[in-house]
């Protein structure tokens, strides 16, 4: 190999030969061999000397050519005229570690170090640091099945493994009981001693007081309806809630419900107790004037809720504020509740509507407004009918009644009747997923509830006679079509049920029209005249048994295979039968409202001709919500109506009986009022069961 000792020679090599050198040095290292190489020059070496003048390297060069070509082209390569040039590289020279100048600080940059430390020295006593505890996450753990089924993981797989009975594992994990001092506030009175009490950092300022109080008050009003759930549970039983005895002599305690002048002026319209007993759901009209919000932003649905009616949960412990406000969608002119599913609210509309509310919804999931310093949840309606179109009913809304099951399922049905007739049976479907039915546009999004509309049976079908329209003289009572007005099922046997309508019809039905039932209708008086149906009423102790009211003022006492009267009560009041309804506990009694505000309570075992006791159902003393010398609400008045509360779970430990009833004020509705039935009323008898089957078989 040709080696070059100096910079100088390499140099004079390269400009000789070019870029042919490369190729021209592969093929002489194969030739010849390596020597050793050669010792790294000394310190001195790594200067480069001077560059000699141009006249001599030109000189050098020309020389070099002509000895050291010659040689060369006899080893070229057959495919090549001349060989290619060689290129000469200088031995390898360790490089000198590489330095870096780093230079002062500008005075800019000075400039903005000084500024940045003055405001860090002038906001430093500004600062106010303290040590807060956050817990960021705590789970308890989890087993390998419940997180696969929780995650659902695509990666993760399970195996079942089958071993003997006797084969069995079982392992706990616990983690260590961590424990941390800390401070916490004191009250001042609380005799803390020594302690030295300090302001907290949120009190210091009056600005800081407020922010604290009302972030205060919104987490109370938040966690209100958990408190006040437990609160319920622990009064139930209880006379909280409940004044001392009024004027009536069947009451013990009363409680008297009025709703808020910030709804406006409404008449209650329905009513009915919870299961449980301890609230009562009131439907209520639209108001008579518009009322107004407090807010701007909730003027919607305030507007809303002015154009129609609503219903409301009274907690009977805290009767001052509604527990709920259901916003109904039209006028609603009936409500239900049902001991099988007591969470879910029905009622029914003028305007031809059955509607469904859930009260597990969460308040804040519907809309909140403000009247009057009160934070209201208007909750819409989970399903409404409406979104049927034709397919629901045409009319008002006359009555909704629970279908009865003869098996201890949780399966709910429910049946409402129309004023023309029509009654449509409804079967309640619940879910655990929030997607809607494409094809039903009646569930609200969210809902995990709905209605499904089974079947639709008309009453009037065969039904009517020929005489149907005309009186003992044969002169036409009836103009106008025939409206129904009540039904009930009969206990029994959910496929029967009776019907009442405005000309004094009572007819007998099946859920299948085919079928024949006899007898077809209840007569009304042995004479033939005819009066409308207000109320039908089946005895719970005995089903085969009913009871009809009618608009003349008389009770007719049947049996469901008799279309003629067992036994009939007229003249004990001037005006006609509201409403009537068996007693819960004590099989003998009844209880009758009439037009005349009268409440008419029968004793079969003590009086069976007459009733017991008559009552003019008064509010004790004038609401404090209602001024008595303020002018009535310009609205169309409505008739009174009563509720029975549910038989009381066995649990309770103290057997209460109650009595819900709307009041007049002003000769219209204006409010509720709840009795406690005295022990007389309540309480049942021994031995009267069989006393009045006795009664009943001797008719």
């Amino acid at each position: 190999m040709y080696k070059v000792s100096s910079r100088v020679e390499a140099l004079r090599m390269e400009d000789e030969y070019g870029d042919d050198f490369e190729d021209y040095e592969d093929e002489f290292e194969a030739d010849e061999p390596e020597d050793d190489p050669p010792p790294p020059p000394p310190a001195q070496a790594k200067v480069s000397p001077p560059r000699p003048p141009p006249e001599q390297e030109n000189a050098y060069r020309e020389k070099r050519s002509a000895t050291a070509v010659a040689p060369l082209a006899e080893r070229a390569p057959p495919r090549a005229q001349e060989p290619p040039a060689r290129k000469v590289v200088a031995a390898a020279v360790s490089a000198p570690p590489a330095r870096h100048f780093i230079a002062p600080p500008s005075q800019e940059t000075m400039q903005l170090k000084q500024r940045k430390a003055a405001r860090l020295a002038a906001l430093r006593p500004k600062l106010q640091l303290r040590d807060v505890n956050i817990t960021l996450y705590d789970a308890a753990p989890l087993t390998g099945y419940e997180l696969y089924v929780r995650h659902q993981s695509r990666n993760m797989r399970t195996k079942a493994v089958q071993t003997r009975d006797d084969d069995v594992d079982v392992a706990i994990q616990t983690d260590e009981v961590e424990t941390l001092d800390t401070l916490c506030q004191c009250p001042e009175d609380s005799g803390a001693g020594s302690v030295r009490l300090v302001a907290s950092e949120g009190a210091k300022t009056q600005s800081l007081l407020s922010a604290n109080v009302g972030r205060l008050r919104k987490f109370i009003k938040s966690a209100g309806q958990v408190v006040e759930a437990l609160l319920s549970e622990n009064t139930a039983g209880q006379s909280d809630g409940f004044s001392s005895a009024n004027s009536l002599h069947f009451s013990t305690r009363h409680a008297s419900i009025d709703l808020p002048s910030s709804f406006g002026a409404r008449q209650p319209s329905a009513l009915c107790f919870t299961p449980d007993t301890t609230a009562v759901l009131v439907a209520y009209t639209a108001a008579a004037e518009p009322i107004q919000p407090s807010r701007k932003r909730d003027a919607a649905e305030v507007g809303r809720l002015n154009g129609s009616g609503m219903l409301c949960v009274w907690k009977l412990h805290l009767t001052s504020f509604p527990w709920a406000v259901l916003r109904c969608l039209g006028t609603p002119s009936c409500c239900m509740l049902s001991p099988v599913k007591p969470y879910l609210a029905f009622a029914g509309t003028d305007e031809g509507a059955v509607q469904m509310w859930d009260l597990r919804e969460a308040g804040s999931a519907h809309a909140n407004v403000e009247l009057h310093g009160e934070s209201v949840a208007l909750r819409s309606p989970t399903y409404c009918s409406d979104g049927l179109g034709m397919g629901a009913h045409s009319t008002p809304i006359r009555e909704i009644r629970e279908v009865p099951s003869l098996t201890d399922t949780s399966d709910l049905s429910i049946a409402s009747l129309e004023m023309e007739g029509a009654i449509v049976i409804w079967l309640v479907l619940e879910t655990d997923s929030t997607e809607p039915d494409m094809y039903d546009f009646g569930q609200a999004v969210g809902a995990h509830a709905r209605l499904l509309k089974s079947n639709t049976v008309a009453s009037a079908t065969g039904s009517v006679p020929a005489s149907a329209g005309l009186n003992g003289d044969g002169k036409a009572i009836a103009v106008l079509p025939t409206r129904y007005v009540c039904m009930s099922f009969v206990p029994n046997d959910p496929s029967r049920f009776v019907v009442g309508d405005d000309i004094g019809h009572s007819l007998h039905r099946s859920r299948y029209s085919e079928a024949l039932l006899s007898p077809r209708s209840f007569d009304h008086h042995f004479d033939g005249s005819s009066a409308a149906v207000n109320s039908i009423a089946f005895c719970p102790s005995q089903p085969a048994y009913l009871l009809i009211g009618r608009a003349d003022g008389s009770v007719n006492l049947y049996h469901v295979d008799d279309s003629q009267p067992l036994i009939s009560w007229q003249g004990f009041s001037s005006g006609g039968v509201l409403q009537l309804a068996w007693a819960t506990t004590r099989p003998s009694i009844f209880w009758v409202l009439d037009s005349c505000d009268y409440m008419h309570v029968f004793e079969l075992l003590e009086s069976i001709g007459k009733p017991s006791s008559s009552v003019l159902l008064r509010p004790s003393k004038p609401s404090l919500a209602t001024d008595e010398d303020s002018p009535p609400p310009a609205s169309e008045p409505k008739q009174m109506r009563f509720a029975l509360d549910f038989a009381p779970p066995v649990d309770r430990g103290k057997d209460r009986r109650m009595l819900a009833a709307t009041v007049k004020r002003h000769g219209l509705l204006g409010g509720i009022e709840v009795h406690v039935l005295n022990e007389k009323l309540a309480k049942p008898k021994k031995g009267e069961a069989a006393a009045f089957v006795s009664l009943l078989e001797s008719l």
